[in-house]
């Protein structure tokens, strides 16, 4: 009731005085918004000529209205939009995003009374033959349906897609019909009543009180957009998918323009702890492996001698280095934090997952949006051996483990096709990996190929090591780092890490060094160095 009154008051306070002052200058709509409201309320005879009168343009509204008040008008009107913006955010369970900036509202605003003004040209009350009241009937529906279905999306900024956008489209139209049926039996007869008791502010408030009921079918449209799309939609396209083979799915990706055509077809994907290997392949514990090194430096107690023996040593080249993996992990949580909440992602793809440790992806995901879902990929032996604890999914969502390397980027997509719905928005997570990718393995070419496979709205994470801070020590550090272990390190410059964000809009701060990351917000002031670099950038 709240947002519909909002809804009502706005309008009439913001929206009639500019329609008022469009209508005028158009010669084919004279009346202007009252012929809207004459045809959205259902009235004819005594009742559409007392708001016709009421709200009709004056003569000299064009020569009267300076530019001053048109544009203090317009700047009123953009808290309407901003209202209506703020209903349909609730609606669907989604914070502002630093990117609502008022030019969306402001565009809004403009096809609004675009939209209203060729309503009112349609719904004109003048004399056609049948064909042409079917044949604007028929365009006044489709004006209608564009505009709610596209209006939503677009105030929400493109985190409902439009698939899920149209049932909250087609049931505001339908409700408008409703109401109109309705205004027709009981505000009708109010206005007539009214005007001859109250004069102009009996019709006034009828109007109002229309107002509202459109305030109510707005929202109310969006409503049962969402409860349709959550019960129905979702369920339709999640049981469609799941009847497709994979083969199909294989065929479909291998088809794309950025995935290798080597006629690969991807393991299948571990949803269940159950379908674990109960003895994963061995591997050798006398040579330092990144992940356990990196699970020491974190504390855990997943590594071995060697890996302790590494860990100490680059320490001692580099003490800020434990610092540094725990200010990862924060920016792990938080970019996720930030995925879920801020943008409304509810699909990831972690490669190069690691050993399972606290707040990992699905973790942090699930527990603020549970229906979420996350594929995990590595090609360790020993994250495998522990892959159960990265597939403890909430009952809403679920979680997969895939044994891959990300270099077979067309074994990973394809398989991870398999559980995400790679035409809705996903965000590819590369924290700590893309390091132990050499120069000779074309590491740009990886992410290139990772983020062409994703749709727009989509996320790319990424966590590097850096070589440019601190560049004494962590060249020491990443020699005796090197000497020791399976798969060498290589760091890289800020220029770049930068690079690999290629093809994609960069969040603010930016690429920077962990602990100054703060997700659409200037650089952090703080102290100290982290010879690492962080950024997320989502694909347009």
């Amino acid at each position: 009731m709240e947002r519909a009154m909002g809804f009502a008051a706005l309008a009439m306070l913001t929206v009639f005085p500019l329609l008022v002052v469009v209508a005028a200058a158009g010669a084919a709509t004279h009346h202007g918004v009252a012929v809207w409201v004459v045809y959205g309320m259902g009235l004819n005879g005594s009742s559409a000529r007392a708001v016709t009168q009421l709200f009709s343009a004056p003569t000299k509204v064009l020569s009267t209205t300076s530019v001053f008040s048109l544009v203090l008008a317009a700047v009123f009107g953009l808290s309407f939009a901003g209202s209506v913006q703020g209903g349909f955010e609730r609606i669907w369970g989604l914070p502002g995003g630093p990117w609502h900036k008022i030019w969306r509202q402001a565009f809004w605003l403009i096809v609004f009374i675009a939209y209203i003004y060729a309503a009112a040209t349609v719904g004109a009350p003048t004399r056609h033959t049948p064909a042409q009241t079917v044949i604007r009937v028929l365009v006044a529906i489709v004006l209608g349906l564009v505009f709610f279905w596209w209006g939503a999306r677009f105030l929400l900024a493109g985190r409902v897609s439009y698939l899920a956008a149209m049932p909250g489209a087609v049931a505001t139209l339908a409700f408008l019909a409703g109401l109109r049926v309705f205004s027709t039996l009981v505000f009708e007869p109010l206005v007539v009543t009214n005007a001859v008791t109250y004069g102009a502010l009996g019709t006034v408030l009828v109007v109002q009180s229309w107002l509202i009921g459109v305030g109510w079918v707005v929202y109310g449209g969006q409503l049962f957009g969402r409860w349709f799309h959550d019960a129905w939609l979702r369920s339709w396209v999640d049981k469609r998918r799941a009847r497709r083979s994979r083969g199909e799915i294989a065929d479909k990706l291998m088809d794309g323009p950025y995935l290798p055509q080597n006629g690969m077809v991807a393991d299948e994907l571990i949803t269940d702890a159950g379908d674990l290997t109960p003895a994963p392949p061995p591997y050798d514990t006398t040579v330092a492996h990144p992940a356990r090194v990196y699970n020491y430096w974190l504390g855990g107690k997943d590594n071995f001698e060697a890996d302790r023996e590494v860990g100490e040593q680059t320490k001692a080249a580099y003490p800020d280095i434990v610092s540094g993996v725990r200010a990862q992990r924060a920016f792990l949580a938080s970019a996720v934090r930030y995925l879920v909440t801020r943008a409304g992602v509810r699909q990831f793809l972690d490669i190069g997952t690691g050993l399972p440790a606290a707040d990992n992806t699905h973790e942090v995901a699930q527990s603020l949006a549970p229906e979420s879902r996350i594929v995990y990929a590595d090609n360790d032996p020993m994250v495998l051996a522990h892959a159960r604890a990265l597939l403890a999914s909430t009952p809403e969502g679920a979680c997969a483990y895939l044994d891959a390397d990300l270099r077979d980027t067309g074994k990973v997509l394809r398989a991870a096709s398999g559980l995400l719905d790679f035409g809705q928005p996903v965000a590819i997570m590369l924290i700590g990996i893309l390091h132990l990718i050499p120069d000779a393995d074309d590491p740009a070419g990886i992410v290139a190929r990772l983020v062409g496979a994703l749709p727009a709205g989509s996320w790319l994470a990424i966590a590097h090591p850096a070589s440019d801070v601190a560049p004494d020590k962590v060249a020491a550090m990443a020699d005796r780092y090197n000497k020791r272990v399976a798969t060498s390190a290589t760091l890289r410059t800020h220029a770049e890490i930068e690079d690999f964000f290629a093809g994609t809009d960069l969040l603010a701060p930016g690429v920077v060094q962990y602990h100054q990351w703060n997700p659409g917000e200037p650089a952090r002031d703080a102290e100290g160095e982290v010879a690492a670099y962080c950024g997320l950038g989502r694909k347009p």
